[in-house]
């Protein structure tokens, strides 16, 4: 069966970053055992890595290398901000690497992640932690099945185990 925007993906990757100097940093493997399983079309995968998977079958194994733009992006310093302590939330004590939602400069959901802090001030960067990187995925597409009608209106596959 082929990959399409009906189908229902089991996807098997290990996610890594290529640095300059030729080393290779591992970031995320997902295995056997927590398959990321899901309706394919519906924007959970970076578009570079959909069309790859597109007309692929089960057992198809591939690699594919992403400069930082087909990626995470690249590093936008407009969306590194400084904000002071006085104004967070009264009890609240960020520390490094705590994550926040926050509105964007355009109106949209924006995550935040503290990157410094300081007694008067945090700083809040709204970049993806892999923005700007080289990444390469290793994939193996596991099962793949015709979405149910539930499933298609969801964008939710049922678990595996009720299949």
């Amino acid at each position: 069966m082929l990959i399409d925007n009906k189908k229902v993906v089991t996807l098997v990757y290990t996610l890594s970053v290529l640095h300059e100097e030729g080393h290779v940093e591992f970031i995320e493997k997902r295995g056997e055992e927590n398959a990321l399983e899901f309706v394919f079309g519906r924007g959970l995968l970076l578009p570079k890595v959909e069309a790859f998977l597109v007309g692929k079958t089960r057992g198809f194994t591939g690699q594919l290398k992403l400069k930082p733009e087909d990626a995470f992006g690249l590093r936008d310093e407009t969306l590194v901000l400084e904000y002071p302590l006085d104004k967070l939330p009264k009890g609240e004590i960020p520390k490094l690497g705590m994550k926040y939602q926050t509105q964007g400069p355009s109106g949209d959901v924006l995550s935040v992640i503290v990157t410094a802090v300081d007694t008067q001030k945090v700083t809040l960067d709204g970049n993806h932690p892999l923005a700007d990187a080289f990444v390469q995925f290793d994939l193996s597409v596991g099962k793949v099945r015709e979405a149910t009608e539930e499933e298609l209106s969801s964008g939710v596959p049922r678990p595996s185990h009720l299949h």
